[in-house]
């Protein structure tokens, strides 16, 4: 049986790199990079060591103690022993849960090995590569899904409008946010897009809505108000247009207020007085 040294380090390394990360996840924390790479480093050389050790399953079993203990010191500075004590649960628990990773692979690869060391005879390839790639093939997968689940959640609250004042009309896509609280004199504000703004009223000039002026041209009961969660300490520019359909419903006189920013799928953001059944 031939031992390749590199394999060995380079599984290593991206085991205990693995296991750093599921911790990251696990905790909320962020292990700094310097004791990411002394972890990986010295669990890579103390790995060279194992295979040395099999002569006596009690002497491995204490080297193998030994080590996790070290390894586990290195992440951090423990200020109190019952924090050090999570930390080691948690990095045994995913040792042995990338270990069953590792056995799962193997099998279904029908890769030989070893019952005690898990050196492969005839595969000459860093298994812990293969973990890796396994690992991020999952973490993509999950985001696609997450990315998915986020579009089809947000289509059922996606709506057709039509913002018209005088002779402008603009056709768009609104947001129904159940988050949009903000009012005027007890009436609901739809929150519009700079850009939605800049396609509807292209003859203004956007200095006259930065400087806050209230005599802007062509624009109709004008007043300044918070927008909570846009911005905080700062009026935002709000009026009333002629008409606005949501879902081909009518409202006359509805007011808008301006966000100096643009929102990305929708132009929009509907306060529930202008979604019927809300």
């Amino acid at each position: 049986m031939e031992l390749y040294i590199e394999y060995v380090l380079m599984d290593n390394i991206i085991m205990n790199y693995i296991i750093l990360k599921l911790l990251d996840i696990t905790l909320g924390v962020k292990i700094r990079k310097v004791n990411k790479a002394l972890v990986c480093g010295f669990g890579a050389i103390f790995s060279i060591f194992l295979p040395y050790l099999y002569f006596s399953k009690i002497i491995l079993l204490g080297y193998r103690i030994l080590v996790s203990i070290t390894l586990v010191l290195l992440i951090k500075k423990f200020k109190k022993f019952k924090n050090y004590l999570t930390y080691y649960a948690l990095f045994m628990a995913y040792t042995f849960l990338i270990g069953g990773v590792c056995y799962g692979v193997i099998n279904l690869l029908g890769i030989e090995y070893t019952s005690t060391n898990l050196i492969m005879n005839s595969f000459e390839f860093p298994f812990g590569l293969l973990v890796l790639i396994l690992m991020l093939a999952i973490k993509l997968i999950c985001s696609v899904i997450k990315v998915i689940k986020k579009k089809l959640r947000s289509a059922n609250y996606m709506y057709d409008i039509t913002l018209i004042d005088s002779d402008r009309m603009v056709s768009t896509v609104g947001f129904f946010d159940t988050g949009n609280n903000v009012v005027f004199k007890d009436n609901g504000v739809n929150i519009i897009s700079i850009g939605l703004f800049m396609e509807l009223y292209k003859d203004i000039d956007l200095t006259e809505v930065m400087l806050k002026k209230n005599n802007i041209r062509n624009l109709k009961n004008i007043n300044y108000i918070d927008i909570s969660g846009i911005g905080s300490g700062e009026k935002y520019l709000s009026f009333e247009i002629d008409e606005m359909r949501v879902a081909g419903i009518k409202y006359l006189g509805a007011r808008i207020a301006v966000a100096m920013k643009n929102f990305g799928d929708y132009d929009c953001i509907l306060h529930r007085q202008f979604v019927k059944g809300e």
